[in-house]
This record gives structure tokens, sequence and C-alpha cells, in this order.
């Protein structure tokens, strides 16, 4: 090859590289762009999760729903973002087309989102026209000239409520002292007195009853009494070592327990004598469990 020729071609070799390379980085840099352009759209699209949780922590007007068929009601405390919730006994009928004649709370009251609004209906307690009369015969005063048998007085006092009216007791049987607490308060009502019941076979802290009863007549601003379901009666296994077996198997049947006993060779205890207990000694078992007394041989 010419020194002409050599010094032709040069130029092509050391530029080949360069334009191959500004096509990679021209590449890349198109890459990122589209990746980035793509976040930016993502970000832009998703809803921020602090606007919906403001939202939905916002509080709601109660709607007025009285005098509307269940529906309706309904309808209406959709569009408000309500809750409703239908009190008392199921009324003849289709419950859509029954009429709505009280709702607690009143309307324009402010509630949270998860706060029910309680209706009740016409055909629950034998009309409104049965509640008005319900509501004004402990307002009547007795005749001077006779007073009121005791045979007239009604099974269940009906408590007036301080404006002359009475409500249905809500049902909290089944709910947790918490959700029943902000039921009543709802009601405008209160939990009274809490009793425990170890034998219940109900989960532990569940109401199984109430005083009154629900649907019964209460006034507003009184307490619901609860009885709730309470843990299992436990029975700590007493301290036997070294009693007579006799002596271990009469006091741990006492508990109410199931005894089993076996012999075994226990250094440092003498024979007939308990050497220790399966559960040990201090352990809480459910009455009724079976305990192995380990007596020395």
């Amino acid at each position: 090859m010419s020194q002409a020729s050599y010094y032709e071609a040069s130029p092509r070799r050391r530029g080949g590289p360069s334009g191959a390379l500004v096509v990679v980085l021209s590449f890349i840099v198109a890459l990122i762009a589209a990746a980035g352009l793509h976040l930016l759209t993502r970000a832009l699209a998703e809803p921020k999760p602090e606007a919906a949780s403001v939202a939905a922590a916002e509080p709601r007007l109660v709607p007025d729903v009285e005098g509307l068929t269940v529906g309706g009601a309904r309808d209406v405390a959709r569009e408000s973002g309500v809750l409703l919730h239908v009190m008392g006994p199921r009324p003849k009928g289709r419950v859509d087309d029954a009429k709505v004649v009280r709702q607690v709370p009143l309307p324009g009251s402010l509630v949270s989102a998860d706060t029910p609004v309680q209706v009740f209906l016409e055909q629950a307690r034998g009309g409104p026209a049965s509640e008005a009369a319900a509501a004004a015969t402990p307002a009547a005063a007795p005749s001077p000239a006779a007073a009121p048998s005791p045979a007239a007085e009604p099974a269940m006092p009906v408590m007036e409520a301080a404006a002359g009216r009475t409500f249905e007791t809500p049902d909290v049987q089944g709910l947790e002292l918490s959700g029943a607490s902000r039921v009543l308060a709802t009601a405008g009502l209160s939990l009274g007195e809490i009793t425990e019941d170890p034998g219940s076979e109900a989960a532990a802290g569940t109401i199984i009853s109430q005083r009154p009863e629900a649907t019964a007549a209460i006034a507003k601003g009184a307490s619901v009494d609860v009885t709730i379901a309470g843990a299992p009666r436990r029975v700590k296994i007493p301290r036997l070592t070294r009693m007579t077996k006799g002596a271990a198997v009469e006091r741990l049947e006492a508990l109410g327990l199931r005894v089993r006993t076996r012999a075994q060779f226990s250094p440092g205890v003498s024979s007939g004598r308990v050497a220790r207990t399966k559960p040990a000694a201090g352990e809480a078992v459910e009455p009724g469990s079976g305990v192995l007394v380990i007596v020395a041989e």
C-alpha cells in the first residue's frame, strides 16, 4: 500500500467508533426520557391518598327522611353519604314501602361516615297514633275518686323523655362494648351497668343480654345495662409435693379436675408420696382438665 492511500484511509477508521458511540448515547437518553415521562404520567393520574383520607373523615349532614318510604329514605341517605339502619320489628308487606315516622340522629346533625342513621317505621309499634297514645297515657292525671288499681299497671313501665316522647331501645346484643357504646350514643342513650357471665359459650367480650330489651320503650338520656360473655374461669394447680396420694387426689377432685396417678421412681421422695404433677403447681387450667399425679414408688 502506498503512503498516499494510507493517509486517506486513516480518518475513516478513527471516525467509525465515535459515530457508534453517539448512536448508543442517543438511544440511552431516549429511554431515560420515555421512562421519566411514564412515571410522571402515572403520578399525575393516581389520586392522592391524603385527599381521599380527608374526604372520608369529613362529617356528613344527616338528611330529613321522616315521612318518606324506606326505599326513598335509602336513596336520600345514599346521596348524602350516610348509612341507614331500619330499627324495630319487620313490618307487614315490603320493607321499602313502609313509612318512616322517626329518625335518630335528628335532621341537620353532623355525623361521621360510619355512624348510621336509625329509622323507625309506622308498622313497628302500631303506627303513629299508637305512639302518640302511649306517650300521652303516663301524663293523664288519676281520678280523685278512685286510686289506680295495681292490676292496671303495665307489665313494663314506660319511661318518659324530657319532651314527652319515648324511644325504642336499640338492639346491641352480639356487639362488643365499644360498638354498643357508639350505637347507644347515636340514639341519645348511654351504657349502664356491665355484668360479666363467665359461663357463657359466646365469644368473650360480646354482649349476650341487655336491659331494657331491644325495641322496649326508653327515655332519651337513659342508660342500658348489659351482660357480656366473660373468659372461662381457670383453676390454679395447687402445690401437692410430698402429700399422700389419697390427699392429693381428693384436693384436685374438689377443684373440679380429673386426676390420674402413676408410680415412678423418685429419688428423695418417700414411697407413696407425691413427687410432682403435670401440669406443674401454679399453672392455671380450665375446669374439668386432666392432671397427672406422679407418686414415688
